[in-house]
């Protein structure tokens, strides 16, 4: 059989979700950069409340991975009437457990809060940026869902341009309310908020455009059809476990942080964190667009030209390492000059991204096979995988480091080096036995 050179296909499909993970992290980084103007509690606090947050935000991968996969694999076969389907079950199932999750995390913000055990400055700060980001917890339920469902039909154009003028408004609006109004840490969290608003209202004009040919035939599929919720959930609900692990042990690696570092070593994390995240651009784009490739490709029936395009994107992905080790080993120092940093974070920060960069070089493999799992709709073996690194490595290894040997913040830093390199061990191996092509969904 003569083999195909996907390039083309995955970069149509890749180029617009890596332009929008820009755009993402780059909002991020001017949240950080806008609120670490008001000192280094203010970072502390944003970087806090961002992860306990994220936890919550993990959830919606309960639905947007089940319908990734549901909804590529609908396209590989042609059947648009289950693609409309799936997509309207989708969404009510996101509105559902989105406003659950608002309601619990509002509810019981504080004791959420006391996990990091802050000073009691500290927690006011949290609180008063969590509360906020809480309320409207169901709004990124609903927009993680209507991305999927649209990038799963290979528009990957859509979303982008929605997105990407969310996050610029998002910028603009940081700038009013932090600097302008100060509104201090309720600013930023005004801003995201309202970005996110807008963003759901065009996501969802698009679905409907795109998904739907007339009003009729959208409400009369706005119904609960619990098959399809249970085909969702089956897929999204290994996704959940898998992705909720990473935020989870961050919060407990924030607190071992913040033990170790204190309130210096939490702004260095916060810091370091969004310094990292342009290395996963790339990845993010070519592990989604290796997603829609492979359900499709399933789809179709066309199993070895799936596997092609596993092998050919795991090669794009050295041209990545290649790139980023010039700023994140050499010019490392540079990268924190912009965040109005002491030098006590600057040297923290400085040692948590070569440290970790040195896990980089297997990251590649890792994103290439979550994107041909979550294709398959097999998310048990990189959930697994998840588990197996970020709580039985990272979290022991982090205590032992810090703990036992008293490697201080570097330990930290070298448990999660160590995890990433399990991850990939695990998720490896479970690929290398070709189960993910065999099995069935929807």
């Amino acid at each position: 059989m003569k083999k195909t050179n996907h390039f083309k296909t995955i970069l149509s499909l890749g180029l617009p979700l890596m332009i929008g993970s820009i755009l993402q992290i780059l909002m991020g980084t001017m949240d950080v950069l806008f609120i670490s103007q008001l000192g280094t509690e203010y970072t502390a606090a944003s970087t806090m409340g961002t992860s306990i947050a994220g936890v919550f935000f993990i959830f919606s991968m309960l639905v947007s991975a089940g319908v990734v996969a549901l909804v590529a694999r609908k396209i590989g076969e042609k059947n648009e009437r289950a693609v409309q389907s799936y997509g309207m079950t989708a969404l009510i199932l996101a509105g559902i457990i989105g406003i659950s999750v608002s309601l619990i995390a509002v509810t019981f913000s504080k004791p959420i809060i006391s996990v990091y055990d802050p000073d009691p400055s500290l927690a006011v700060l949290i609180k008063k940026y969590v509360d906020i980001i809480f309320t409207f917890t169901f709004v990124v339920f609903l927009n993680t869902t209507l991305r999927s469902i649209i990038q799963s039909t290979g528009n990957t154009k859509g979303p982008l341009y929605i997105f990407g003028t969310a996050n610029i408004i998002n910028i603009v609006l940081d700038y009013l309310f932090i600097i302008v109004l100060d509104f201090g840490i309720r600013g930023a969290a005004f801003a995201t908020v309202l970005s996110q608003a807008f963003a759901c209202l065009m996501m969802m004009g698009l679905l409907y455009k795109q998904l739907f040919n007339n009003r009729r035939e959208f409400f009369g599929l706005f119904s609960i059809r619990l098959k399809e919720m249970k085909d969702i959930l089956s897929i999204g609900v290994w996704a959940c476990v898998q992705s909720i692990a990473r935020p989870i042990t961050g919060l407990v690696m924030m607190r071992i942080v913040y033990n170790v570092g204190g309130k210096s070593g939490s702004a260095a994390f916060g810091i370091g964190l969004n310094v990292i995240n342009y290395f996963f651009i790339i990845l993010t784009g070519l592990s989604g667009a290796i997603s829609i490739l492979v359900g499709q490709k399933i789809g179709e029936g066309h199993i070895d030209e799936a596997k092609e395009i596993v092998n050919e994107g795991i090669r794009y992905t050295v041209i990545n390492l290649i790139v980023f080790h010039i700023p994140y080993l050499i010019f490392t120092e540079l990268l924190f000059k912009p965040f109005n940093t002491t030098p006590e974070v600057t040297a923290m920060g400085v040692s948590y991204v070569r440290i970790v960069f040195l896990g980089f070089i297997v990251l590649g493999h890792v994103f290439i096979y979550r994107g041909a799992f979550a294709g398959a709709g097999d998310t048990y073996p990189p959930m697994m995988a998840a588990l197996f690194a970020n709580v039985v490595c990272k979290l022991i290894l982090a205590f032992v480091f810090t703990t036992l040997f008293e490697f201080g913040i570097n330990g930290v830093w070298l448990a999660i080096l160590l995890s990433i390199y399990a991850e990939w061990i695990v998720i490896t191996r479970y690929y290398r036995t070709g189960k993910l092509y065999k099995n069935s969904i929807g």
